[in-house]
């Protein structure tokens, strides 16, 4: 019998072997792509869960900024011209003001889209210039949201100064408010 060299017995022996291992390996690559397709998945599916949990924060503090907001947006009613010229007229009584008018403005255009109305007012008044900015200060820092819009102030009238009170420099101011309400 001839002699084989070990190198090809080697070989013959092994290439079966090694063709099973192919066919086996081969099948279990659709198995490995399909693997790291549903860990691809599961990635994801994770991601979208981590911002759900996120969505609901937001949402919750959507939610609480909204609350806070319409505590300070005034209700229809204090909206109302009786109601606001009440409210106007008792600050200008605190800050020692004269409201000689109190006009409210057509609503603007283009405010359709929003769940927001917004009600404007414009005041005319007299008074000394500390009188007018404590009149001012008093408005802004209503428990409603309230926005100074425009303020002109220009010289008045003469005032005639309290008994034995003190000269001031008559002034005339004019006044817009803004305010909003849900609708």
């Amino acid at each position: 019998m001839p002699r084989r060299s070990p190198l090809l017995t080697l070989l013959v022996l092994a290439l079966p072997g090694a063709a099973a291992c192919w066919a086996w390996l081969g099948r279990l690559e659709p198995a490995r792509d399909r693997l790291h397709e549903l860990d691809g998945d599961l990635a994801a599916a994770r991601a979208i869960a981590a911002g759900g949990a996120t969505l609901r924060a937001e949402r919750a503090a959507l939610a609480d900024g909204q609350a806070v907001f319409s505590r300070r947006l005034p209700t229809a009613d204090e909206v109302r011209l009786d109601e606001f010229r009440r409210t106007v007229t008792a600050y200008a009584a605190e800050a020692g003001v004269l409201v000689t008018g109190l006009v409210p403005e057509p609503a603007p255009e283009g405010t359709g889209e929003l769940p927001l109305e917004e009600f404007a007012f414009t005041i005319e008044s007299r008074g000394g210039y500390a009188a007018l900015t404590r009149f001012v200060r008093l408005v802004e820092h209503h428990r409603r949201l309230v926005r100074v819009e425009r303020l002109l102030l220009e010289p008045g009238p003469a005032l005639t100064p309290a008994a034995g009170g003190p000269q001031v420099m008559p002034l005339r101011m004019t006044l817009k408010l803004v305010t909003y309400a849900f609708r």
